[in-house]
């Protein structure tokens, strides 16, 4: 078993599943649009666009028979079947909707950097939505019941529009109005202190109202946090706005 588990979540995690046996590796795709443009007396060129959505490419299989010594669990609660769980994630690209993607890992104790219980240091390496761009899957000579499968997922956003209603007015041509927004009275504060257990996911559900905005942590606290975002200790003061 190693240190990682890797998650499919659907529906708010009504429906989950730990892949039994983790890829050799997550391969991460992250671009950026360019525009190329010829300028008179200038020559060519080129404006920064915006980050595009993250693509994670994973390949593994569904054992027909679990083994510790190469499974991440042996629950026979969870136990399916390798044509169970294609069939179940066939049905999550069948509804149109978002999945959770989710990588958990164990973190070291700053102090000994002896690895604890998952329930006390797990950390979140990846934790966001996605869509299942592709699933490929196949039967090979010499793994009787076994399923080898290729995973595409891409990072998916969530968009809110706000509705807009019409004032009361005889002029069909008036403008439409937004509703008047519900006033937040969160309060925010200006830093935080981690405390054990600790995820900058969690701390921006908690404190930002979505765990999504990890990655504006981060980047506001990289030289506190170093690298590795996964990684955060307890007794660290994190900004959680400038």
């Amino acid at each position: 078993m190693s240190n990682l588990s890797i998650w499919l979540k659907f529906n708010n995690e009504e429906e989950t599943m730990q892949l039994p046996v983790n890829p050799e590796s997550i391969r991460v795709s992250t671009t950026r649009g360019y525009d190329d443009v010829e300028l008179t007396q200038l020559g060519e060129t080129t404006f920064f666009g915006n980050e595009k959505l993250r693509e994670y490419t994973l390949s593994s299989f569904f054992p027909s028979e679990y083994n510790l010594s190469y499974t991440e669990y042996n629950d026979k609660s969870r136990n399916r079947t390798p044509w169970d769980i294609v069939r179940l994630i066939e049905k999550w690209m069948a509804s149109r909707k978002p999945i959770r993607f989710t990588v958990t890992s164990l973190s070291p104790d700053p102090n000994d950097m002896a690895y604890l219980p998952l329930s006390t240091v797990s950390s979140d390496v990846i934790n966001t939505p996605v869509t299942i761009r592709s699933f490929n899957y196949e039967e090979r000579a010499g793994h009787v019941g076994d399923l080898f499968y290729e995973l595409t997922l891409k990072e998916y956003r969530f968009i809110e529009f706000k509705r807009l209603t019409k004032p009361s007015s005889d002029d069909d041509s008036v403008l439409l109005a937004e509703d008047s927004p519900r006033p937040d009275d969160r309060s925010v504060p200006d830093t935080y202190e981690v405390q054990q257990g600790d995820t900058l996911w969690h701390i921006a559900k908690r404190l930002l109202g979505t765990g999504d905005r990890w990655q504006e942590l981060y980047e506001m606290n990289q030289s506190v946090i170093g690298p590795n975002p996964s990684l955060i200790y307890p007794g660290q003061v994190l900004v959680i706005r400038e």
